[in-house]
This record gives structure tokens, C-alpha cells and sequence, in this order.
């Protein structure tokens, strides 16, 4: 039980700094709003398959 909340809370953990590297990426950067999120989202299936 231990190991599968502490997965979670990674998993959490990792989904919310990925949501807000995007966030404060996107305005500094308004060219390129579309290639982060789609680096974030594959990263984040890969971690909820293992």
C-alpha cells in the first residue's frame, strides 16, 4: 500500500510541475504553445504504465 500512495503522489506531483512548467512557459513563449503540452502528456502515460 506504501509503494502504490507513494506512486500516486509522484504521479500527482509530476502531472501538477508539468501543468505549471506549461503555464509559465506559454507566456513567455506565445509561438510555441502546442509541442510542450504534447512533451508532457506522452512522459505522463509512460509513468502511469509502469
Amino acid at each position: 500500500m506504501n509503494m502504490k500512495n507513494t506512486f500516486k503522489k509522484m504521479v500527482a506531483f509530476l502531472g501538477i510541475t508539468g501543468i505549471s512548467i506549461v503555464s509559465l512557459a506559454m507566456p513567455p513563449k506565445p509561438k510555441n504553445p502546442k509541442p510542450k503540452p504534447m512533451i508532457v502528456q506522452p512522459e505522463r502515460k509512460k509513468l502511469i504504465k509502469y
